[in-house]
């Protein structure tokens, strides 16, 4: 299989890259027709992937390895490390995030994203049904050991569309000119404004792509203080309802900002700068929430829901009266968390 860039040579004896070089080695020894990408940007935003793999005739594949032993216990994810086991970010949400990338990639491209199968790869283990139960919804497969990596990825599933010949030549030539999407031009006008308002970051929003992996980027450096990420909230918010009861896409559009304005919020609340992994930083400021609540509230719930209408904005795989439920579920926790920022600030 053809395989690029070349393995860094720097790399070859980091022990934290163990994972990715048994990977590459077994990607690049095989005789199945393909190609794969090491390490794949997609944009800004976007989270990468430590593989993007096409097997022509078979399937798209987003690939994450993960060296060591890695279980899951406790609704957990952790690593065992010789000073005993430590929690880690879930990799299954990294790998799918790194899959919906490549998928969203590619769509900006062409206006609809292919189907791609999200993998986690442990080089080093063996089958583990801790690991294997955690991942039955299908969502994201699991593969141990690297022999016949691609044999194994051929055989996770059937997929109705895969790629040929020529939509693989097509498809990596997108992927690898991928370039970061040009930050929207400042106007006179936001410029007077100061970057410490919030309609200075309306007007980045008001400029999006309406095919952006998050909604409502906060810009770097915008510095916004709480009161002006509070008003930016209740825009998206505004944006929501008013878009929510339009014809045709009236409500996905209103996914997009419902979605964008909850994911927001938890970042400020959090105190995270800006958005960086979704859903992943998502889900982690929405458990501390939860944990604040001891047990009584259900940020958690609001942040999948989220998460999946932001999803539907791309494919419209929820049905309008689902979609319109987990609207509703994400539009009432972003007022009821945006209520609750106003009053914790001074």
């Amino acid at each position: 299989m053809e395989i690029r860039p070349t393995f860094p040579k720097h790399r070859l004896h980091d022990p934290k890259r163990r994972a990715e070089l048994a990977i590459y080695r077994a990607l690049e020894a095989s005789s199945t027709p393909g190609v794969a990408l090491y390490e794949p940007r997609f944009g800004p935003y976007q989270r990468g992937l430590d593989f993007g793999v096409w097997l022509e005739g078979i399937g798209r594949y987003g690939i994450e390895g993960k060296g060591g032993k890695n279980c899951f216990r406790n609704n957990s994810w952790l690593l065992s490390t010789p000073a005993g086991q430590q929690e880690i970010d879930s990799p299954a949400l990294q790998a799918w995030d790194g899959a919906m990338s490549f998928r969203d990639r590619i769509a900006l491209r062409k206006g609809k994203g292919p189907f791609i199968i999200a993998v986690l790869v442990f080089p080093d283990m063996e089958p583990d049904v801790a690991v294997e139960k955690a991942l039955a919804d299908g969502a994201v497969h699991a593969i141990f050991g690297v022999e016949d990596l691609t044999g194994k990825l051929a055989r996770l599933r059937h997929v109705d569309h895969p790629p040929y010949a020529e939509d693989i030549v097509r498809e990596v030539a997108l992927v690898e000119g991928a370039t970061p999407e040009p930050e929207a031009p400042e106007t006179p006008e936001t410029f007077e404004m100061g970057l410490h308002s919030g309609q200075v970051i309306i007007q980045h929003v008001d400029t999006l792509n309406v095919y952006s992996q998050v909604p409502a980027p906060l810009p770097a450096g915008a510095g916004m203080d709480r009161a002006a990420r509070i008003q930016f909230c209740s825009y998206l918010l505004d944006r929501a309802e008013a878009d929510r009861h339009t014809p045709e896409t009236g409500s996905l559009l209103a996914a997009r900002w419902a979605s964008g304005s909850f994911a927001h919020a938890l970042m400020a609340h959090s105190g995270a700068a800006m958005i960086t992994e979704v859903p992943t930083s998502m889900y982690a400021a929405a458990d501390q929430l939860d944990r604040e609540a001891g047990g009584g509230e259900r940020w958690r719930q609001a942040a999948y829901a989220a998460y999946e209408i932001t999803s539907a904005f791309y494919s419209g795989g929820l049905p309008c009266d689902e979609l319109d439920r987990k609207i509703e579920l994400v539009v009432q926790a972003a007022r009821k968390l945006l209520a609750r920022m106003e009053e914790e600030t001074p």
